[in-house]
């Protein structure tokens, strides 16, 4: 019965086609395009990691940008992603960064990092490439009660909190992941992060509701709500995000720099 109710919630454009096909890029922007709820809550992630940011005249990478629009907020930025897509105008690896030492100022992603096979070598490659006081500011899923039974049953990506490594072992540049990478590597294991990264501070770590996520269906589902809704719940969201946010989040924007 799970199957099948998810099945029918699955937006039909991704029906037929491999999350690691490049082409599965092009089907995702798409989408975003074509769903004003989920492209509001896009929105919203760019807007905190501006607000983050705090060399916005220096160069500023994004990673994972495949079916993003962070373009529309900053013009300067470099576009990259593993695979060749048309939303990049770099191919690259996050553990190979393809630039020279102290030559960044910001390393940005959204739902990226949890997809990274191996974040002990990429956080070595970005301090490399960091200039000093340089940051790194994602925005990524987030372990609460709440987001434990959203990502352990609906979402289709896997979620294990209790993993006893940083690494993914299994899958492709998307189909590989750990949604709990995020908060394992900066909230669980954070000792150990900083024993490992002396370089880098946990500056920030801002956990936000956003229903409106769910709401829209995310990448993979249908939207059965009105545009005009999402004004509604946000405004929700702010009203009981100081009480529940700890025991409700989904997500957080997590900052890192360069000490």
């Amino acid at each position: 019965m799970k199957t099948k109710i998810l099945s029918f919630l699955k937006d039909p454009r991704l029906q037929e086609i491999e999350v690691d096909d490049p082409l599965y890029h092009e089907y995702c922007k798409e989408i975003l395009f074509s769903k004003p709820y989920l492209k509001a809550v896009y929105t919203r992630w760019y807007e905190i990691i501006l607000s983050q940011m705090i060399n916005k005249n220096g160069i500023v990478l994004e990673l994972g940008s495949g079916c993003g629009f962070f373009e529309e907020f900053f013009p300067d930025i470099i576009l990259s992603d593993i695979m060749p897509v048309k939303n990049s105008s770099l191919s690259c690896d996050a553990c190979k960064l393809p630039f020279k030492c102290n030559s960044i100022d910001s390393i940005t992603m959204v739902n990226v990092f949890h997809h990274i096979p191996d974040v002990f070598v990429f956080l070595k490659q970005a301090v490399k490439c960091l200039r000093q006081h340089g940051q790194i500011i994602m925005v990524e899923p987030w372990v609460s009660p709440f987001s434990r039974v959203i990502y352990s049953s609906i979402h289709h990506e896997p979620f294990d909190p209790g993993s006893k490594t940083w690494e993914i072992s299994k899958g492709g540049p998307l189909s590989g992941a750990n949604q709990a990478l995020p908060w394992i590597v900066f909230q669980r294991d954070r000792k150990k992060f900083e024993s490992f990264f002396p370089e880098l501070a946990i500056h920030k770590i801002i956990p936000e509701l956003n229903f409106r996520y769910l709401l829209s269906g995310g990448l993979s589902f249908r939207c059965f709500f009105p545009f005009w809704t999402s004004s509604v719940f946000y405004a929700l969201e702010k009203k009981v995000e100081k009480f529940l946010v700890q025991k409700l989040s989904l997500f957080a924007c997590i900052v890192l720099q360069k000490r």
